[in-house]
């Protein structure tokens, strides 16, 4: 397993952004976070922002709200499969 060097490590007690429900590391420190969003659940890696995943919240029913946990499980096995795979380096803050 490749290890991360110390000064490109995650700090994992550091504040995520309130929109931020998972996130994973990549293989050189980057993240790779799942946000949940009005309509929808995104999975954005901060290191190659152009590699992201949308999943859609299903439809409510006749007497509940948008349900979230299909589109967040979805987000959260791509996150963590493109976490695996991922070498983008850390965006400089």
């Amino acid at each position: 397993m490749t290890q991360i060097p110390a000064e490109q490590q995650a700090h994992p007690t550091a504040p995520w952004p309130d929109d931020v429900t998972a996130r994973y590391a990549n293989l050189t420190g980057a993240t790779v976070d799942v946000l949940t969003e009005q309509a929808h659940v995104r999975a954005v890696c901060t290191g190659c922002p152009a590699a992201e995943q949308s999943y859609p919240l299903r439809a409510p029913g006749k007497h509940t709200g948008y349900e979230l946990r299909p589109a967040l499980a979805s987000a959260q096995r791509w996150a963590q499969g493109y976490a695996e795979r991922c070498r983008a380096l850390p965006r400089p803050a």
